[in-house]
């Protein structure tokens, strides 16, 4: 994978080199490599790729557990992220999900109905 030859390389492996990857594999579909790649010490900017990579194939369910590891990471989740993750519920079917999650992030004050 290209994270790990960077690494054997010596290049930068921090957060810019690696969230370009991951805007990368959202771009190409590749949720499953995203999710592979997704790592401690991510910020909000790699997470919201994965969450949309996994969006775009309508993996709700993994979706979710990446914003439960945007959480646990001690990120705040942006605006961006949240309707992703209410996006694929709704795209998988999973109305109830996407309405809880909808009022959780309210009581939050993150708005996640726009485009969602």
């Amino acid at each position: 994978h290209l994270v790990s030859a960077m690494g054997h390389a010596r290049l930068s492996t921090g957060a810019i080199p690696r969230n370009a990857v991951l805007s990368a594999c959202e771009r190409a579909g590749r949720w499953r490599t995203a999710l592979a790649l997704l790592a401690d010490g991510s910020d909000v900017v790699g997470f919201s790729c994965c969450l949309s990579a996994c969006q775009a194939a309508t993996q709700w369910q993994h979706a979710l557990n990446v914003l439960d590891g945007l959480r646990s990471a001690r990120q705040t989740p942006s605006a961006v992220t949240c309707q992703a993750a209410v996006a694929a519920c709704l795209q998988g079917g999973q109305r109830s999900a996407a309405a809880g999650l909808m009022e959780e992030l309210a009581a939050l004050g993150v708005n996640a109905s726009a485009n969602a």
